[in-house]
């Protein structure tokens, strides 16, 4: 039990530690201009989605190249193929496999906003009983000049 409580603490520390301060552009010095009410529900949803949809597929098909390409150009550098093979085996044990992906909600802030997805999970127990798990994970999208986006920050929400 404690070994399994050591698990889920490390692929928790590991999916915290990877997919927050996750960017697409390079940071810009200039302010942060305020997004249009299209921009969020259009450009910034897509860049989510996209986002999303690699995070899940990597994990799916374990695709190291995939999964490391919606790094920031910073964490690119030190994340290894081991650390991705040590993450996905810890979800795949503690989580179990991922059986659906559901939109749920976007928070809204006038800089950036928060895409929010139900992510469903399905395990076998120690009894061969089927255990059904459900996480939200989310990607924070922001403006960085008059036409760019980026993910500011994405993971499980705990």
């Amino acid at each position: 039990m404690k070994n399994r409580m050591n698990l889920l603490l490390l692929a928790t520390f590991l999916a915290v530690s990877l997919f927050t301060g996750c960017a697409s552009t390079p940071p810009v010095d200039e302010e942060v201009l305020a997004m249009s009410v299209t921009e969020r529900e259009s450009d910034a949803r897509k860049m989510a989605d996209a986002y999303m949809n690699a995070f899940m597929k990597s994990f799916r098909d374990n695709d190291f190249e995939l999964f490391r390409s919606i790094l920031s150009p910073q964490k690119q550098k030190s994340f290894t193929p081991e650390m991705f093979r040590t993450m996905r085996e810890s979800s795949l044990k503690e989580q179990g496999k991922l059986k659906s992906a559901e939109y749920a909600l976007s928070l809204d802030k006038a800089i950036f906003r928060t895409f929010v997805w139900k992510l469903s999970y399905e395990k076998e127990g120690v009894d061969q009983e089927t255990i059904l798990r459900d996480f939200l994970f989310f990607v924070r999208i922001g403006k960085t000049d008059e036409n760019t986006f980026s993910v500011a920050g994405a993971g499980f929400c705990l």
